[in-house]
């Protein structure tokens, strides 16, 4: 049995829930799971620490655990303590944020964790790289991209997600292009520099556009400002987070044309992969993103997106209103998108190499047939 600890879990929403909700529903066909998990707001995130330690304590005393794995890095304390105390191997996952949150005492305490750890699994090369950066031996990095379920993400549009996203808006969206944006309102994911940067260049080349952004942040009073001084309310929307259970987030993605990813490379603050590049594909939307962090790990240049230089903003609006304009060439690359992603990151394939980390580690074999 996989002990399976994680601080973010629906009901909250963000890519690290989605991730967590998906892996283990797909580890539980093959092996049994014990979920220890929280799903409210990180400001009790020490409160969650105290009761999984007592709780996985009790778990180990009453069942025949075989592996630990923590969810990403920030909990590695909390593996390490388990590691020693119940003498079982540990497994952790990083995402991004979680190795390169730049500050003094994080960056001493989280990496002395992770080489400690019997298994470290990052969801890009690019996150290996940070870790080996900090120390971690490289035989106890492996590399597993995140994975997407296409099934989520074949939702009929029916009348009522269009009229629930007008509502949304405010305004109507029939024979308006849409431009999509999906992630947190924070400065890496790049929606304030889109906003200055990008939006005027491609409404000089093509105009008839919406952009919808999709999340919400500590940035979200500041692209407000920026949407009301560029007199963009016409143009930009921030419809706030969108739950993927219902089907309403799928549907968004079915109804936008084009998936953009501004991102900029922030000190201290990484993109680990952009699992909503692959959730994009698996819609049938082309991906046009910054080439940093990871990101270039989940969108392959003219395989499932395009990958722009970071501040060249000039190439950035050209290939949005390329596909705008050409929409033959858009759903051909849509297409192609779904394909590609359908192919690489089957949440199926991906939950079974995440059990085979866990076999070495020091899981017994289990695996099941579906």
């Amino acid at each position: 049995m996989i002990l399976y600890i994680t601080r973010k879990f629906p009901p909250s929403v963000g890519g690290m829930q989605r991730f967590n909700l998906k892996l283990t529903v797909n580890l539980r066909p093959l092996t049994q799971v014990y979920l220890i998990k929280w799903g409210g707001e990180q400001w009790f995130l020490p409160f969650f620490l105290v009761i999984a330690f007592f709780h996985s304590l009790f778990i180990v005393s009453t069942r025949k655990i075989a592996c630990i794995y923590v969810s990403d890095g920030l909990l590695s304390p909390l593996a390490f303590v388990l590691k020693i105390i119940l003498r079982k191997p540990a497994v952790i996952n990083i995402h991004g944020e979680d190795i390169a949150f730049d500050m003094g005492l994080y960056q001493a305490v989280i990496p002395w964790c992770l080489k400690r750890m019997d298994k470290v699994i990052c969801v890009s090369e690019y996150l290996k790289k940070e870790c080996l950066k900090r120390g971690v031996a490289a035989s106890r990095l492996h590399v597993i991209p995140n994975g997407v379920d296409m099934d989520d993400f074949d939702v009929p549009i029916v009348p009522e997600y269009k009229n629930h996203l007008e509502a949304l808006i405010g305004a109507p969206i029939q024979g308006r292009k849409i431009i999509l944006t999906v992630g947190r309102l924070v400065s890496k994911k790049g929606v304030d520099s889109f906003i200055i940067n990008i939006l005027p260049r491609l409404k000089k080349i093509y105009s008839n556009f919406i952009y919808l952004v999709v999340g919400d942040g500590p940035l979200k009073k500041r692209i407000q400002g920026l949407i009301k001084d560029g007199s963009w309310e016409d143009t930009v929307y921030l419809i706030g987070s969108v739950p993927m259970d219902g089907g309403m987030l799928p549907a968004i993605y079915k109804m936008a044309h084009i998936f953009a990813m501004p991102n900029v490379s922030m000190e201290g603050s990484a993109e680990g992969f952009g699992i909503v590049a692959i959730e994009a594909g698996a819609s049938g939307l082309p991906v046009v993103a910054t080439q940093v962090d990871g990101i270039a790990e989940a969108v392959k240049d003219t395989e499932n997106g395009w990958l722009i230089n970071e501040k060249d903003y000039d190439s950035f609006a050209q290939q949005l209103a390329q596909l705008l304009q050409d929409e033959t060439a858009r759903q051909i690359a849509g297409e192609k998108a779904k394909k590609f992603v359908a192919h690489h990151y089957s949440w199926k394939e991906i939950a079974k190499r995440y059990l085979a980390q866990f076999e070495s580690a020091g899981a017994p074999p289990v695996l099941k047939e579906y």
